[in-house]
């Protein structure tokens, strides 16, 4: 579901400027866990008012699958600059890359948010630390979109396992990756651990998102995640990072 901050900053801000159909009474109903409820008015809304172009936000908000919903957003604000709820599309744009970690990404939009509606209440939202180090970033189309099949490339040796640590003992795991696709997630997890890599899979919410996240090892330190994050760079093209496990 979205984020309640968010919802309440998209009523006061789409009852003070919107001019299209009032989507408050929707949002209201949407903060108070009847969604379900008003996708089942969507059809209805779009015979009394052709052409809306606050409901093509308020079909965004109701967007389950990730990817969907991240492609409506920005197609609505690229295409609706001035419509009252643009910045909010923007920020919810922003907002699903800097928690998937491509921090790069969520500083250009970011960025845009400040530089093109300077008086959003949105920006403050969005005032948070951005982490500098690019090395954390997780290549877009690895999360967003379904990449195309990789060349044929020369068998490699199969790099070593790492030493066991028996998972009770692990404070520390690397994360792989977060994905929107549940295919392409489960398929990296299948490569790891044809690998000899001891990996994991579980979801995680975020912005109403389903992201299924991948970590790889179970660690005692830090600095013990040094080979495996070597292995997916050289291996799978991806920059991990060593996060502490989930409880």
């Amino acid at each position: 579901m979205i984020n309640k901050i968010v919802l309440s900053l998209l009523i006061i801000c789409g009852t003070i400027l919107s001019q299209d159909i009032n989507l408050v009474p929707y949002l209201k109903d949407i903060e108070a866990g009847k969604a379900d409820e008003v996708r089942t008015q969507i059809p209805q809304i779009q015979r009394d008012n052709p052409g809306s172009v606050n409901l093509r936000f308020l079909q965004a908000i109701l967007t389950e699958n990730g990817e969907e919903a991240l492609t409506r957003y920005e197609q609505f604000y690229i295409q609706h600059p001035q419509n009252a709820y643009a910045d909010a599309a923007l920020y919810r744009v922003f907002s699903y890359y800097y928690s998937l970690g491509i921090y790069n990404k969520a500083q250009d939009y970011l960025d845009k948010l400040k530089n093109e509606y300077p008086r959003s209440p949105y920006i403050k939202a969005a005032d948070r630390n951005i982490p500098d180090k690019i090395e954390t970033d997780t290549p877009e189309e690895k999360i967003v979109y379904t990449p195309p099949p990789p060349p044929p490339v020369q068998k490699k040796e199969r790099p070593a396992p790492l030493p066991p640590v028996r998972e009770e003992d692990g404070k520390f795991t690397v994360q792989a990756g977060a994905f929107l696709n549940a295919g392409n997630a489960g398929e990296l997890v299948n490569k790891i651990e044809k690998d000899g890599y001891k990996c994991s899979m579980y979801q995680k919410n975020v912005g109403g998102s389903i992201l299924n996240v991948i970590t790889v090892g179970s660690l005692q330190s830090k600095n013990d995640g040094e080979a495996i994050l070597a292995y997916l760079k050289s291996r799978h093209n991806l920059n991990g990072r060593v996060v502490e496990k989930s409880n």
